[in-house]
């Protein structure tokens, strides 16, 4: 459950002084704005493993369709931080 991240994520935060990161599990745009309103960044990588593999069945663009994956990923989460 996402908020069950969120209270882990806020309880170890309290001790690492350091940038802290959430991954795992993240396989929509939607998770990925969520977890990046409290978090120090969100790692994503299911969903481009999907994308990837997609690409291998289709025969498309791989290269292409990951960068706009990664781009839909990046705007969410820069609107949701400002």
């Amino acid at each position: 459950k996402l908020s069950n991240i969120k209270k882990s994520y806020i309880s170890l935060k309290k001790n690492i002084k350091l940038p802290f990161v959430v991954g795992f599990g993240i396989n929509s745009i939607e998770k990925a704005k969520e977890i990046s309103s409290y978090s120090d960044g969100v790692v994503v990588g299911s969903d481009l493993v999907k994308e990837i593999e997609l690409g291998i069945k289709n025969n498309g663009n791989i290269y292409n369709n990951v960068i706009k994956l990664v781009k839909k990923y990046s705007k969410a989460i820069k609107e949701n931080k400002k």
